[in-house]
């Protein structure tokens, strides 16, 4: 082998993982959580639109995953992925159990076509590619790292409030504020 071959491959290799196997991983973690509440929304509003079953199915999965997370405790990785997965396996029977019961017929979105299927999907990775490099290598500032630890928090306990002996940083978050790790705990969980 060439030695400028190697190189040049170890390059495409990392270009491949940062552009394009990375913003896919992150989009598809996003439906993923996003899932329970989605497949809910659309058992109680059979005609609506996209954009409303999926701020919907956020405000919806937002409780569901993070009493999920607290259940579980401190599982990650696959186990807390396939435990989101058959969160949304169960919401979609019971949204299909509703739909039977009150003899309703299919979901319907109005105004989905494949073609805005897939912008809905591609905006979103090249967003995600074009700032691939600033989200995998950015340093955490003080107060990054902060919120990243009281996130970590939920790890082991059900709210992100630290001890009054941690000092000054017991401070924040809030009761006004800690809303934010919740979210921050499904990614930290999952990767």
């Amino acid at each position: 082998m060439q030695p400028g071959f190697e190189a040049t491959l170890t390059q495409s290799a990392s270009l491949l993982l940062v552009r394009v196997l990375m913003p896919l991983v992150a989009v598809s973690s996003c439906l993923l959580f996003l899932g329970p509440g989605f497949v809910l929304s659309t058992a109680f509003a059979r005609r609506a639109g996209l954009e409303w079953h999926v701020l919907a199915g956020f405000v919806l999965s937002y409780p569901l995953v993070s009493i999920l997370g607290a259940v579980l405790g401190d599982v990650g990785g696959t186990a807390f992925g396939l435990s989101v997965l058959a969160l949304t396996l169960v919401c979609g029977a019971l949204g299909f159990v509703r739909g039977r019961a009150a003899g309703l017929g299919g979901v319907q979105l109005t105004g989905l076509t494949p073609g805005r299927i897939a912008a809905l999907l591609v905006v979103p990775c090249a967003l995600a590619s074009l700032l691939a490099p600033k989200f995998l290598w950015e340093s955490f500032n003080s107060d990054g790292a902060h919120a990243f630890e009281s996130a970590r928090l939920l790890l082991v306990q059900a709210v992100p409030f630290w001890r009054p002996e941690a000092g000054e940083i017991a401070a924040f978050p809030g009761s006004n504020t800690f809303l934010f790790a919740y979210p921050v705990s499904w990614y930290i969980r999952l990767f």
